[in-house]
């Protein structure tokens, strides 16, 4: 026998991480998982998950390498020189991080010209995405807007043998019985990685065809939702900017180097980033417009602009408590293992932290703009001190803030008040500052038609695949 750290799993469904001493795994078992000798590989979560799933009645099979497998063929393409170039001419980059974001948006493309084998880097529809170094077991599921987009070999694309296996496959890998086979399964002192041959050791359960499909559609169905949510609030973006006579992106001349700033324009502020050519192009461009633009704290707008500053000391719980985004997380599908707050102790807390359904959120620490609009499942959850939130009383007025600033034209604004050598930051009086068009001159009822309606469609792709997870997860528990 080979002593190994591990614990036993409380519940149905492993969730703690916590390990204790003593346990024995046997020799077999070693031999069984390519005599890998470190604890990791036989910790007690991922053990308790799949003696779960090889003592189901239906029995198991391996996720990918046999005829019979969810996975036909998996790849993490290869290591290339990445070269760079303007969207003329190149094809949208992610990074692995980007495979779990609700709208993967880049700004960086790769030569089609001079990158070898591009074929290989594209992903397709239906594909089942794994971060396969670094953070390992983020699982995103591919749609049209991620579809044709190149990405690293950081990331394992995987493939099943129909859309609907293919949804499963990911909902399982989502599950607390599915992601814990992934992690197990990591090598590297330093960075951690996986490789498409492990994929071969996570065990599945044998639910029946009808079952893996049925579960396997309501991802399927959540990430068309979700496409189509990303097309409406293109649309809002599209039909605002259209009315204002903007163009929906802004060309910087990056042949114009220097350029002279009278005094009067400076405003006290001397980098050259706040007066930038593509800033004084919009500016010119707003000033010599027929519609009017009012500042965001403007009373029209009665908007509550609200920024963390009593927030410091928090008390996390296990278990049921109120979900802390980070200003990074706000902007995935399914955040893993989030942060809870104690509810008693952070409930005073909710005024500044809290989120409501239509509130605007502003990245304003490190990554400056993203910009999201809050769907009614988020509604009750909290995020840390690095978004700044827009809240309206009038729905609209949050619609049309989400619009302008998730926009081009809105995003330069504020990123030309970011200030900071190493991490940029803004405050809420520069977004005060900011100006938004006059909601009295631009379809703003259509506007907020389409953002509504996007982030319902949203919230019905977030209870979709949650529902999803959790019928794995219910097969499973009514097993000894």
């Amino acid at each position: 026998m080979v002593g190994a750290v591990l614990n036993k799993a409380s519940s149905d469904a492993p969730r703690s991480k916590k390990l204790s001493r003593g346990t024995l795994v046997g020799l077999s078992e070693v031999l069984s998982s390519g005599t890998r000798l470190e604890a990791s590989a036989y910790d007690a979560v991922s053990r308790s998950a799949r003696a779960k799933i090889m003592s189901f009645d239906g029995g198991h099979f391996p996720l990918y390498g046999d005829p019979d497998s969810l996975i036909s063929a998996a790849h993490n393409a290869f290591r290339f020189k990445r070269i760079y170039t303007s969207e003329a001419f190149g094809l949208p980059f992610i990074s692995s991080s980007s495979i779990i974001d609700i709208d993967a948006k880049t700004d960086k493309y790769l030569s089609r010209k001079l990158t070898k084998n591009l074929d290989d880097l594209i992903i397709k529809e239906g594909e089942v995405l794994i971060s396969c170094s670094g953070t390992i077991g983020n699982v995103g599921f591919a749609g049209k807007h991620l579809a044709g987009k190149a990405c690293s070999q950081h990331v394992i694309r995987a493939t099943a043998r129909s859309l609907e296996l293919g949804g499963f496959a990911a909902a399982f890998l989502r599950s607390p019985f599915g992601r814990c086979q992934l992690t197990r399964s990591t090598y590297g002192s330093v960075v951690q990685h996986i490789e498409p041959e492990h994929l071969k050791s996570v065990i599945v359960p044998h639910l029946g065809l009808e079952v893996l499909s049925e579960i396997g559609k309501k991802f399927v169905t959540a990430m068309r939702l979700r496409d189509d949510a990303n097309d409406l609030l293109e649309q809002s973006r599209q039909t605002l900017l259209s009315a204002l006579k903007l163009p929906m992106k802004l060309r910087e001349d990056r042949e114009n180097r220097t350029q002279t700033i009278p005094l009067s324009n400076l405003r006290n502020r001397f980098e050259a980033g706040f007066h930038s050519s593509g800033i004084i192009d919009l500016e010119q461009r707003i000033a010599e417009s027929d519609l009017e633009y009012l500042p965001v704290s403007a009373r029209e707008f009665a908007t509550d602009i609200r920024a963390v500053t009593k927030f410091r000391k928090r008390i996390y719980v296990k278990g049921e408590g109120i979900p802390l985004y980070s200003s990074k997380s706000i902007f995935q599908i399914d955040p893993v293992e989030l942060k809870q707050l104690g509810k008693g102790v952070h409930a005073k807390d909710l005024e500044e932290i809290g989120l409501k359904p239509g509130m605007v959120l502003l990245t304003c620490s490190g990554t400056i703009g993203n910009v999201l609009s809050v769907c009614d499942y988020m509604n009750g959850w909290a995020v840390n001190q690095h978004a700044i939130r827009l809240y309206s009383e009038k729905p609209e007025m949050n619609s049309l803030m989400y619009a302008w600033f998730s926009s081009e034209p809105g995003r330069l604004l504020i990123e030309r008040n970011s200030y900071g050598s190493v991490i940029l930051e803004i405050d809420r009086w520069m977004v005060g500052g900011i100006p938004v068009p006059d909601p009295n001159r631009v379809p703003i009822k259509k506007v907020h038609a389409l953002v509504s309606q996007a982030n319902s469609q949203r919230t019905r792709a977030w209870g979709s695949e949650q529902d999803a997870i959790g019928q794995i997860e219910e097969c499973l528990s009514k097993r000894p």
